[in-house]
C-alpha cells in the first residue's frame, strides 16, 4: 500500500526573491546580491517561464586594460585560449578537413 501527503506550499514575493538569489549565488554572487538589493518584478511568460525583471542595472566586470567585453564574452574568451586547439580539430573533423586521429594501440 502506497499513500501520500498533498501539500501546499505558499511564498511571499519576499521569500521567492530570496530562494532564486540563493539558486543565483551558486553561479555569481555578485548578480545575487544585485537580485536581492533590487526591486524585482515576476511574472509567468509564455505560461512555461517565471520571467524575472529586475530594476537597476549591474555593471558588467571589465577586463583589466580597459577592454569592456561582459561576462559572457570573457568567459567565451577564456574557454577558447584554455581549448582552442581541441576545438579547432573537432570543427576540422567535422567539415571533413582532416581524417579523425588514428586510435594508438
Amino acid at each position: 500500500m502506497k499513500t501520500t501527503s498533498l501539500k501546499t506550499i505558499y511564498l511571499s514575493k519576499d521569500e521567492l526573491k530570496e530562494a532564486i538569489a540563493d539558486f543565483i549565488a551558486k553561479g555569481d554572487k555578485a548578480l545575487a546580491a544585485h537580485v536581492r538589493a533590487s526591486k524585482c518584478n515576476m511574472n509567468w511568460y509564455q505560461d512555461s517561464e517565471l520571467m524575472i525583471q529586475i530594476e537597476n542595472e549591474v555593471q558588467d566586470k571589465v577586463l583589466s586594460g580597459g577592454h569592456g567585453m561582459s561576462r559572457i564574452l570573457r568567459i567565451a574568451e577564456s574557454s577558447m585560449v584554455k581549448h582552442g586547439a581541441t576545438i579547432d580539430r573537432i570543427l576540422d573533423m567535422i567539415e571533413g578537413r582532416h581524417p579523425p586521429p588514428k586510435n594508438k594501440v
